[in-house]
């Protein structure tokens, strides 16, 4: 069953998509992929977005986990909840001029998803979704 974001967690991600927003419009249009050591791609966007989104993720809630695409290491690994996110999904697009890229944040606990949060700033889409699991 999924049900709504708590109040809070919605005003933190509408606040965090806003400054996604801002730090799209300061870089994308200048963005420029290199290859990563796995051989995909990344750019200057990718790593300030990776650093906003954790930065503001470890203030809200430092009990948490967060792991990122673009981190070596995640911050607090042995936490229950863990925050996943890729901050640039679709970075080859994006450097290529296409609108087809966004942001994806998941919660995560015992390796179950509780909640996510997607947002695309070419298209204006989001999505901010909990799931409420039933045990019986």
């Amino acid at each position: 069953m999924t049900v709504s974001p708590s109040p809070r967690r919605f005003a933190l991600f509408a606040d965090i998509f806003a400054a996604y927003d801002d730090l799209v419009r300061e870089t994308a249009a200048h963005v420029a992929a290199s290859e990563k050591a796995d051989g995909t791609a990344v750019t200057q966007l990718d790593m300030a977005a990776s650093t906003l989104i954790v930065d503001t993720l470890q203030r809200a809630f430092p009990d948490m986990g967060v792991i990122s695409e673009e981190m070596r290491e995640g911050v607090r690994p042995g936490a229950a909840q863990q925050w996943v996110l890729d901050p640039v999904d679709g970075t080859a697009s994006l450097s290529r001029g296409f609108p087809i890229w966004g942001m994806g944040v998941g919660l995560m606990a015992a390796h179950e998803a509780l909640e996510g949060y997607l947002y695309f700033p070419a298209l204006g889409e989001s999505l901010m979704y909990a799931i409420a699991w039933l045990v019986s």
